[in-house]
């Protein structure tokens, strides 16, 4: 069941806790104690942790704290290098909040867009931030939020997830404007493909493009083989125009984006 007024359970927050106060104290051994109030700086960061865990769903920007929390916790335990602390606590952070953290600015260009199909939404964080906007989003999954297990745990659920994938989500949102594909699938045999073995690629972002017929499409990720396949990322070149490349926090991996497109033939609106 969803909580309507704390957007991480205890549990979540004490191991996103636990993992701050571990890298927090590995970065200040590695700078040589460059600090004197370490504890003071902690609890600084505890605290902005425990306020946005709280934080009540809303439509103004405070209602994104997975972004809040990227840009401003680095900064309360400087000189701590920030990348390096959002790096350790990325297995946590991905499991609490998304893999790809979304910015205020592609938040409201695709919540412009009203009705909008998310296929692969995890947790359903993007979807969370999105409704909180003002849009109407149809959110599916492969696997319940609760049951997909991350290296920080199981994922939290923020926002209805149905079980299915481009078939069922596109069927149950014939109307749907936009249709957002965040961090789709790519390579799903890794460890054989590193090996020397061809790679195979999830159909996923190809058969969610067969079936959407609305005019928007947002793509987060890279033109690289964790996402998408080679036919997905000829279609994007042959079927849609990209309209601008927004620049996303990244947590010491990726260098994701979010890809803001329309398709080909389309009105410009």
């Amino acid at each position: 069941m969803l909580s309507a007024d704390c957007l991480l359970p205890g549990p979540v927050l004490r191991r996103l806790e636990r993992v701050f106060i571990d890298a927090l104290t590995a970065g200040s051994r590695a700078a040589h104690l460059l600090y004197d109030d370490e504890a003071s700086r902690a609890d600084a960061g505890l605290a902005l942790l425990r306020a946005l865990a709280a934080l009540p769903h809303t439509r103004h920007s405070a209602g994104n704290p997975y972004l809040r929390l990227c840009r401003e916790l680095p900064g309360l335990v400087a000189p701590v290098d920030g990348p390096t602390l959002l790096r350790a606590m990325r297995p946590v952070l991905v499991t609490a909040f998304s893999y790809a953290v979304p910015t205020d600015e592609v938040l409201e260009r695709i919540a412009s867009w009203q009705s909008v199909v998310e296929v692969g939404a995890g947790g359903g964080y993007w979807a969370r931030c999105l409704t909180d906007r003002g849009a109407t989003v149809t959110a599916f999954d492969r696997v319940l939020p609760f049951d997909q297990l991350r290296p920080g745990g199981r994922l939290h659920q923020h926002h209805p997830v149905a079980v299915g994938g481009p078939s069922e989500a596109l069927a149950a949102a014939t109307g749907a404007r936009a249709l957002l594909l965040c961090w789709p699938p790519g390579v799903i045999n890794r460890e054989e493909a590193d090996a020397g073995a061809l790679p195979i690629f999830s159909p996923m972002g190809d058969e969610a493009l067969d079936r959407f017929t609305g005019e928007h499409l947002v793509f987060v990720g890279d033109h690289v083989k964790s996402f998408g396949s080679p036919a997905f990322f000829a279609r994007l070149e042959r079927e849609w125009i990209l309209e601008e490349r927004l620049a996303l926090p990244n947590l010491g991996s990726w260098r994701d984006a979010a890809y803001v497109l329309r398709r080909r033939g389309s009105p410009l609106v």
